[in-house]
């Protein structure tokens, strides 16, 4: 987990990466509990998922069973590998 803070113009947010999901059983485990920590903490999800990747199940159980929990969720389809921001 890192945390990273923004500070202009008066103002300060704070965007904390969390690590993804999808590795193994047992890091999906441990990444739930931090998730679940962690949530309490947040005012705004950005949920990253690939668009060209078809395996989404894991994605979406954290989805709907841990981030859908009162606060407010923005879902982003991209690709986080892709650097030079060209379109396939």
């Amino acid at each position: 987990m890192q945390r990273f803070r923004l500070n202009g113009h008066g103002h300060s947010m704070v965007i904390t990466d969390l690590p993804g999901v999808g590795e193994s059983r047992d890091r999906d485990a441990e990444y739930e509990a931090l998730y679940r920590d962690i949530l309490l903490e947040l005012d705004l999800v950005l949920w990253l998922i690939k668009a060209d990747d078809r395996a989404l199940s894991v994605d979406e159980y954290f989805w709907r069973h841990i981030l859908h929990r009162g606060h407010q969720q923005v879902l982003v389809c991209g690709d986080a590998g892709r650097q030079n921001g060209a379109l396939p």
